[in-house]
């Protein structure tokens, strides 16, 4: 399926058509059902994929006032769209009809599938690897907006260790490694700073329960640093307790972590 990055969709005029029209109302009622931007690619209850209208994203972005707010991934490409401006405000008084619909023909999009968050589950199959290889050098890593769209706003738009409320450097970290849209959930996710993470992904840094309390601990390849100073530090954890950590998800994390050690830790 062909994608396209924004200076490929250009166009000179915006015709309100029945097409147009209809291609509003639903990026409109998923925007505002799923509560984050609109994914291009989704996919239908047949299980095939289809994408959003490039003609109507097209003409929608490029009005003297843009209508869309469009987003890329890492290689330009247009990732999702979210309504503003104009399109925002001209669907509020229809917006709980509109809702309605969305909530009982809404497509499964995996930005849907992104939030998803499970009281009773298998956490083993964290561990399967359903992403989609394109080729040797890359992998697919669907649902990304949405996860860091629903880590943020769970997070509260601060790093859980640091504090930082810098957005640019603020990354939806996976406490199990990203293996599909199956690892994206609220629970397997924490919102750390960028350098935080990177410490994180390889196994310089660590969280634990003690009771209910999660603490940060440091390796001892850290000692001497900065970073050193963060051992035993309490996070504080989001107010809905879906989104917080999962205890055995975070044991697992830190058995691992422990098994990388080479001095002994407490």
């Amino acid at each position: 399926m062909h994608r396209y990055k924004p200076d490929e969709m250009r166009t000179t005029s915006y015709t309100t058509t029945p097409r147009t029209r209809e291609f509003e109302e639903k990026i409109f009622a998923m925007w505002r059902e799923t509560g984050r931007p609109v994914p291009y690619l989704f996919a239908l209850t047949d299980g095939t994929t289809r994408s959003l209208d490039w003609g109507c994203i097209g003409q929608l972005t490029n009005l003297r006032v843009p209508e869309l707010r469009l987003y890329v991934d890492g290689n330009g490409y247009v990732d999702a769209v979210e309504p503003i401006g104009g399109l925002a405000e001209r669907y509020k008084p229809i917006e709980d009809r509109l809702r309605a619909g969305a909530r009982l023909e809404r497509q499964s999009s995996p930005a849907d599938q992104g939030a998803l968050r499970l009281d009773d589950m298998d956490f083993d199959a964290l561990e399967n690897d359903e992403r989609e290889r394109v080729d040797a050098e890359s992998v697919v890593r669907e649902g990304t907006l949405a996860f860091r769209a629903d880590i943020m706003r769970a997070w509260e738009g601060r790093c859980g260790l640091s504090g930082c409320g810098v957005e640019q450097v603020l990354d939806a970290a996976h406490m199990r490694p990203y293996l599909g849209l199956h690892t994206n959930l609220l629970c397997n996710g924490i919102l750390l700073r960028a350098d935080l993470h990177r410490l994180f992904d390889r196994g310089l840094l660590a969280f634990k329960y003690v009771d209910s309390r999660l603490v940060v601990v440091t390796s001892p390849k850290l000692a001497g640093s900065d970073y050193e100073a963060m051992q035993g530090r309490a996070i504080p954890l989001p107010k809905d307790a879906a989104a917080r950590p999962h205890p055995k998800i975070v044991g697992k994390c830190y058995a691992e972590f422990l098994g990388t050690q080479e001095s002994k830790l407490i």
